[in-house]
C-alpha cells in the first residue's frame, strides 16, 4: 500500500511539473501573436496558463515551506543534539602551546 501511494504521489509531482513547465512555455512562445480582436482565443489561452502558473507556483510554494517545517519538527529531534554542532569547544579540545 505504501509503494502505490509513493508510485501515485510520484505521478501527481510529474504532471505538475509538466503542467508549469508547458504553461510557461506557451505563455512565452505566444506573448507576440497577431491579437485580431477583443476575443482573442490565444490571448484567453495566455491568461489561463498565467493564473495556473501563479496558483501553482503558490501551492508548490506552501509544499516546500511545510515540508521544510515538517523536517525541522518531527525528524531533527530524532537526531542527537551533541552531533549537530561539532566546534573544538563542545570536543573541549585544548589549544595551547
Amino acid at each position: 500500500m505504501a509503494e502505490k501511494k509513493r508510485t501515485i504521489s510520484f505521478v501527481l509531482a510529474i504532471c505538475i511539473m509538466m503542467v508549469l513547465l508547458f504553461s510557461m512555455f506557451y505563455v512565452a512562445a505566444e506573448s507576440n501573436h497577431d491579437c485580431a480582436d477583443r476575443s482573442c482565443p490565444v490571448c484567453y489561452q495566455i491568461s489561463v496558463c498565467k493564473d495556473t502558473l501563479r496558483t501553482l507556483s503558490i501551492s508548490v510554494a506552501v509544499a516546500g515551506i511545510l515540508s521544510a517545517t515538517f523536517m525541522e519538527l518531527i525528524c531533527m529531534p530524532i537526531c542527537p543534539k551533541q552531533n549537530l554542532l561539532i566546534t573544538l569547544v563542545t570536543l573541549k579540545v585544548k589549544l595551547s602551546n
